[in-house]
């Protein structure tokens, strides 16, 4: 059925409101607010790009990101004995069938070297991370999955409209996340678009496990991932405490020390 030409244009209007007021929309969530499909979506970004009310990057915020932020290797040396604890003490929630996600973030990657220490078997894992897909391959009766979407080659994963599009066909029993701070104010990481996939993995799962040293406590950052942070369990190398006195505004019960 050919839809209106009146309601195609209200429906771009909307789309250029929406960005104008938050700065970015991932192709999957315009899809689901405005119920079209992902060529519909295209097609009504690239008109408003030939108007100039919006500039497609073409992945040049996540090439922006490649090259300035460091790379996992370099992430692991530092704090590594702080991270490594709470990795360990993550690894913990994960039992053999489950359906999990592992973040990126070199914490995350601590928590898989113990998940593969512990050999917890019969596991799916996601993961936009190759090294960390690499290193839980060798577990019994596993199955690894690699979300679809721009390789990032300096931090040796992927993201983008395109993985978060796949993470969405998910839903997990436990995700382990890292972030670069958590304030008064929620949960915050470093680029939008691994924000955006962060949010979509919080939608999905059973159990989020917030995976941070307690450098990153009273941080923020460039990108909000969640201002509610009830659901969600931290494990961090500090108590409660220091939590509330952080003015960190999730629940004593979801504090996890490790």
């Amino acid at each position: 059925m050919k839809v209106a030409r009146h309601i195609i244009e209200a429906r771009r209007e909307a789309i250029a409101k929406m960005l104008g007021n938050v700065g970015y929309v991932p192709v999957l969530e315009i899809c689901k607010q405005f119920n079209v499909s992902e060529a519909t979506a295209r097609r009504d970004l690239t008109e408003l790009e030939s108007q100039r009310r919006l500039t497609r990057t073409h992945g040049g915020a996540l090439t922006d990101f490649n090259r300035n932020f460091p790379p996992l290797d370099a992430r692991k040396t530092e704090e590594a004995d702080s991270k490594r604890r709470v990795g360990e003490k993550a690894a913990t929630r994960v039992k053999a069938g489950m359906t999990i996600y592992l973040d990126s973030g070199s914490t995350v990657y601590f928590a898989a070297e113990a998940i593969v220490a512990a050999k917890i078997p019969d596991l799916q894992i996601v993961t936009t991370s190759i090294p960390t897909a690499q290193l839980v391959a060798s577990l019994p009766g596993v199955e690894v999955y690699i979300p679809g979407g721009l390789y990032l080659a300096h931090h040796a994963m992927v993201a983008g409209d395109r993985t978060l599009e796949e993470v969405a066909r998910w839903n997990f029993d436990c995700a382990l996340l890292g972030a670069e701070g958590i304030d008064e104010n929620g949960l915050w990481n470093s680029q939008r678009d691994i924000s955006h996939q962060q949010r979509e993995v919080i939608r999905r799962s059973d159990e989020v496990l917030l995976c941070l040293n307690k450098i990153k406590l009273g941080r923020n950052g460039p990108c909000a991932v969640t201002r509610d942070l009830n659901n969600l369990f931290l494990v961090i190398d500090t108590d409660a405490s220091a939590i509330a006195k952080a003015k960190v505004k999730i629940p004593v019960s979801h504090v996890i020390t490790a």
